[in-house]
């Protein structure tokens, strides 16, 4: 059964994923924003009818840190969307968010676990393809050719991270 939820989570996070770059496109990144998140403050609370909860303090405070993060962390993305696109925005966000729980372990002083810092690495072996390719836009060539400094060159494809730090 947890299979089944993991598999319509990772759809309808990617069907909304890409409806807010879509929408990004034609309206300002705010409003697709306060649409989602809207749309998750209607359905949320319904979630709470088939699993009572139980209130605390601590609870709380952490639910709303973690959405105002989340608020955030939204706003930028769908920004990216809006002036790049998915297929640079999409991976580059993806590996930086795969950072946050190791660099959360480190500075609990925990040493992540050979596979989890090795995750981390293999996510950010795909790097955008488009960084001297003449169909490459105006827009999207810098994002491409900033991937080599944030690590998102591969090793199967060293021409990439030469030819950008070279320029």
């Amino acid at each position: 059964m947890s299979l089944l939820f993991g598999v319509i989570a990772a759809i309808l996070l990617g069907a909304s994923d890409f409806c807010a770059a879509r929408a990004s496109r034609t309206v300002s990144s705010i409003t697709v924003t306060r649409t989602a998140l809207g749309i998750s403050m209607v359905v949320a609370p319904l979630l709470m009818l088939v699993k009572p909860v139980e209130w605390r303090l601590h609870d709380v405070l952490l639910a709303g840190v973690s959405g105002v993060a989340m608020t955030a962390g939204l706003l930028m993305l769908y920004r990216g969307y809006s002036v790049a696109r998915m297929g640079i925005v999409a991976p580059t966000s993806s590996v930086l968010l795969t950072a946050v729980p190791i660099v959360y372990d480190l500075a609990q002083g925990v040493t992540p676990s050979g596979l989890a810092a090795s995750a981390d690495g293999t996510v950010s072996a795909a790097p955008p393809r488009c960084g001297s390719s003449p169909s490459c836009s105006r827009r999207t060539r810098p994002a491409a050719q900033a991937a080599p400094r944030w690590g998102l060159c591969s090793a199967s494809d060293p021409a990439c991270c030469s030819a950008s730090r070279s320029r």
